[in-house]
């Protein structure tokens, strides 16, 4: 293999064109569980509001019927979300495995490991991409996996939190990219990915077929065109499974668990909820932004081991986006994106003194800024609302106020894209 050119921010590029295989369009394909499943307890957010919930008899394309004493048929349209409700009033615990994978249109999915392969079927030859979780295989949509990372020391959060080596990714990448371990700093090799096996991952450098011990692999970035929008396509529905949010065209319950696009069978104990109104806004919290940089007041923090993903932006369980200065994401629209709009607040009971800048970014040209006080109260919050229209891409930017002033975190709240 060629060696690595130094690359400055962490991270090493290897001197290769990059190439790219052309992928089909996957349906998902699950194993599914034995034996029929039990008509789950939900409960329905609807639209307007109001809740309803009962025994889920059937769910189809365009309706939801469920049992509260009498039969309900509710049109999806007019339904927000479904929530599972287990009979201890807790949701089950997610895997904790080593692998997750990141998919363009802004779901992610955690397991033990995955796969990469051909295969055939009546159409001719297919990749398969699949992610083998408690002794089955998962089988993702190909052509949507963005980002896969191995790590059996991450945290088990929701969303995962993205790859140490993401924001090192080189902008100009033209192909897939592996990245290998290596000394204190990774490796970012161009190559076209063919294989992913439990034993190596194997690549083509140069024309030349090369298998890589899967031991000092930390993960793929597979190349996806900027026209390839990030974020849910409008009128999808957000799965959302143990460990995992898969984003679909239709869900429908059959006999064996939640059926996915027709051919996905989520097993009902893995099934969490189905939110039928992520194809109308999105979520920013659940988007995986093409870069983020993070320089903490004391700069090198974020470098020290173990402190990175203390100062890495994250989702919390209320949805909010954690955010410290000075960090900076850097996001693809979703297709349709019409409106950003959030509120920011300090995410300590009270910030003392100082403030922190928001700036957001279309296309390079600055549509906002915005200062979070501390001297203007306990509950200061500065509403952001900026056209998205005819941009492709949007940076979010948490900064110092001044050199001297360290700032405090923010949760960046109900941030979301209208469409």
């Amino acid at each position: 293999m060629h060696a690595a050119l130094p690359r400055s921010g962490g991270g090493a590029v290897a001197p290769c064109p990059g190439l790219w295989p052309t992928l089909a369009l996957l349906a998902a394909v699950c194993v599914p569980l034995s034996g029929a499943a039990a008509e789950p307890r939900v409960a329905l957010t609807l639209v307007g509001g109001e809740r309803a919930g009962g025994r889920l008899r059937a769910l189809t394309a365009t309706e939801v019927v469920i049992d509260d004493g009498t039969e309900r048929r509710l049109p999806v349209e007019g339904v927000r979300r479904l929530d599972i409700v287990r009979d201890d009033g807790a949701t089950a615990a997610a895997p904790a495995g080593s692998a997750r994978v990141w998919f363009t249109d802004g779901g992610w999915i955690r397991g033990d490991d995955f796969a990469w392969r051909a295969d055939k079927d009546r159409a001719g030859d297919r990749v398969v991409a699949a992610l083998v979780r408690g002794g089955r295989e998962w089988q993702l949509p190909a052509d949507r996996v963005l980002r896969v990372a191995w790590d059996a020391a991450a945290p088990a959060a929701d969303p995962p939190e993205p790859p140490s080596w993401q924001a090192d990714l080189p902008e100009d990448a033209d192909g897939d990219l592996l990245v290998v371990s290596g000394s204190g700093e990774p490796t970012f090799v161009p190559c076209a990915i063919q294989t992913v096996s439990a034993e190596a991952v194997t690549v083509v450098v140069d024309g030349e077929t090369i298998p890589v011990k899967r031991g000092k692999v930390i993960g793929l970035a597979l190349f996806r065109p900027a026209s390839e929008a990030a974020g849910p396509p409008a009128g999808a529905i957000a799965v959302v499974v143990r460990g995992g949010r898969l984003l679909a065209r239709r869900a429908e319950w059959s006999a064996d668990g939640l059926v996915v696009d027709g051919s996905l069978t989520v097993p009902e104990e893995d099934l969490v909820a189905v939110d039928y109104a992520v194809g109308r806004t999105v979520d920013v919290a659940t988007l995986t932004p093409d870069r983020v940089a993070v320089e903490p007041f004391f700069g090198n923090l974020a470098a020290l081991e173990g402190l990175g993903p203390f100062f890495a932006p994250r989702a919390l369980a209320d949805g909010a986006l954690l955010v410290r200065p000075r960090s900076e994401l850097e996001y693809r629209i979703p297709t349709g994106g019409r409106r950003f709009r959030a509120t920011a607040v300090p995410a300590i009971a009270r910030a003392v003194q100082g403030g922190v800048a928001v700036v957001v970014r279309t296309d390079d040209r600055e549509v906002f800024r915005g200062v979070v006080s501390a001297a203007d109260s306990a509950t200061a919050a500065l509403p952001i609302d900026v056209d998205l229209t005819g941009a492709r891409r949007m940076v979010i930017l948490v900064e110092f106020t001044s050199p001297a002033d360290q700032g405090f975190p923010l949760r960046l709240e109900s941030a979301v894209i209208d469409r």
